[in-house]
């Protein structure tokens, strides 16, 4: 088997065709990447490296609506940043959209905003335009998010304290 040792299983999402999942993997094996991107097919078993660095950690996958753009976070700079590469071509291009750090990437139904999380707890917005090609029109941070509400690793987001945090925000 392609995969013989102990392996976690993240973020998940389909491919617009339905026979494909984007999937993050972690491994603490050292043949792979302690995060990596791989593509799974479910109908076969097959899974096919997609961003497999071992050398960095990339996660946090995201699909734009129209299936032609990846989205996700590495920390290849040093720092997680958010970048896109086209799909499912991801070696023919990669433009980084964050600059002071970010991760968890998300897409706008649109198609033509990202939004992140900035290393401030900011929401930010990036507007793209994927017309002709990958831009990043500008970037607005939307506001910050409070610090009852923890995101974890693979996008699932906890409210502490939940019902205090109600009481406080819901009169009555």
């Amino acid at each position: 088997p392609m995969f013989d040792h102990e392996l976690s299983f993240g973020e998940g999402l389909w491919t617009p065709d339905g026979e494909w999942i984007v999937l993050r993997i972690a491994s603490v094996a050292p043949a792979f990447g302690e995060r990596d991107v791989y593509l799974f097919r479910p109908a076969d078993s097959s899974f096919v490296p997609l961003l497999a660095n071992p050398d960095f950690r990339e996660q946090g996958p995201s699909l734009s609506p129209d299936g032609r753009w990846l989205a996700y976070g590495s920390d290849e700079t040093g720092r997680e940043e958010v970048f896109v590469r086209p799909f499912p071509d991801v070696e023919s291009g990669k433009f980084q959209v964050s600059t002071e750090g970010g991760r968890q990437p998300i897409w706008a139904h649109s198609g033509r905003e990202l939004f992140y999380v900035d290393p401030n707890r900011g929401l930010v917005t990036a507007q793209v335009e994927t017309d002709d090609g990958f831009r990043v029109a500008g970037q607005e941070t939307l506001f910050t998010i409070p610090p009852e509400i923890v995101i974890l690793n693979d996008a699932t987001v906890l409210v502490q304290n939940f019902l205090e945090v109600l009481k406080q925000r819901v009169p009555n």
